[in-house]
C-alpha cells in the first residue's frame, strides 16, 4: 500500500496531502467546490487500490491452502480454492489504517463513503445481494433522505459497482471469446470460474496491474450476482442461496466444486437443470 500511495502525485505534494486528509466535513460549507473534488479524488483512489486487492476484504479462513500430498484428489476437487485478496470490496473499517501515509491519517472518509453510497459508486454488500427491486427501492431511499444511511449505522464491507461492472463486461467478452462448444464451455464449477475468469478483475495496466491465480470467494459472488441479473449467466440452486458470504462461516457460505455457473445460451432458457450436472460430470 505503501508503494501505491507514494505513486499518487497529489499525495507526494504536502500542501494537497493536508487538504485531502483533513475534515472533510467542514469544506462542504466553507469551500464545496474544493469538497467536490476531493470526493472525486478519492473516488478514483480508492476504485484503483480496491482494484489491486489492496481494502481487502478476504475471508479469514482460507488464508493459506492445504498442500497435503496425501489428501484424496476428489478431496481437493471439493476443497474451496484458499481465498484470494478482494478486487472488488472494500472493508470500511480498516479504511483509515490502511491509507495512513507518511504518518497522515485521512480524516474525510466517512463523509467521502456517505457520499459514494449515495450516488451507487458503493454499495453495502448487505444491499448488493438484496433482489434489484429491494436494491433500487434503498438507494432512492438514500437519495430522498440523506440521514438514512446514518441511522442505521455504516456498513462494514462495500462493494465496488463501477470496478464490479466493469469485471463482469471484461468476463462476459473473455467467456465469448473461448467457446468453441457452447454445450460444455458453457457450464463449469465456480472453482473453475473463479480461476478462468480471474484476469478480469482489473483493467490491462501493464506490468503494474495486479495478477491473482484466482478470484476470492467474494468477488466470484459479486460478479455471478451482476451476471444472473443480467441474464448472461446463471448459478445453481445452492449458491444462489448464499445470500451473504460473509455473514456465516465460508466452510458453509464459500463457493464449492459442486455449485455449477452456466452461461445463457442463445435459443436456450437460462437456468441449470439436472442435465447440466450430467453434462457436467460427463466432461
Amino acid at each position: 500500500m505503501e508503494s501505491f500511495l507514494a505513486s499518487v502525485a497529489e499525495l507526494n505534494n504536502p500542501d494537497q496531502r493536508a487538504f485531502l486528509y483533513s475534515d472533510l466535513d467542514r469544506q462542504k460549507i466553507d469551500n464545496p467546490d474544493g469538497y467536490k473534488e476531493a470526493v472525486a479524488f478519492w473516488t478514483r483512489l480508492l476504485t484503483r487500490a480496491c482494484q489491486r486487492g489492496l481494502l481487502s476484504t478476504t475471508t479469514a479462513h482460507a488464508a493459506s491452502a492445504n498442500t497435503d500430498s496425501s489428501e484424496d484428489t476428489s478431496d481437493k476437487a471439493n476443497r474451496p480454492l484458499a481465498d484470494m485478496p478482494s478486487a472488488l470490496t472494500i472493508d470500511r473499517r480498516v479504511l483509515a489504517l490502511r491509507l495512513v501515509f507518511r504518518g497522515d491519517t485521512p480524516m474525510g472518509l466517512d463523509a467521502v463513503l456517505d457520499d459514494m453510497l449515495r450516488a451507487g459508486v458503493l454499495v453495502p454488500s448487505d444491499d448488493y445481494f438484496a433482489p434489484p427491486l429491494r436494491r433500487w427501492a434503498k438507494w432512492l431511499a438514500s437519495r430522498l433522505l440523506p440521514q438514512g444511511i446514518a441511522a442505521r449505522g455504516p456498513a462494514a464491507v462495500l462493494v465496488d459497482t463501477a470496478a464490479a461492472q466493469e469485471a463482469a463486461s471484461r468476463l462476459v467478452a473473455a467467456h465469448g471469446a473461448r467457446v468453441t462448444c457452447p454445450l460444455t464451455d458453457n457450464i463449469m464449477s465456480v472453482d473453475e470460474f473463479r480461476r478462468t475468469y480471474c484476469a478480469a478483475l482489473v483493467p490491462d495496466a501493464g506490468n503494474s496491474a495486479p495478477r491473482y491465480a484466482a478470484m476470492s470467494a467474494i468477488d466470484a459472488h459479486v460478479l455471478l450476482k451482476h451476471l444472473a441479473d443480467t441474464r448472461h449467466a446463471a448459478t445453481s440452486a445452492q449458491l444462489v442461496a448464499h445470500h451473504h458470504p460473509l455473514l456465516a462461516s465460508a466452510a458453509a457460505h464459500g463457493a464449492r466444486a459442486t455449485d455449477l455457473v452456466k452461461f445463457a445460451t442463445a435459443g436456450s432458457p437460462l437456468g441449470i437443470a439436472e442435465a447440466d450436472f450430467a453434462t457436467y460430470q460427463v466432461v
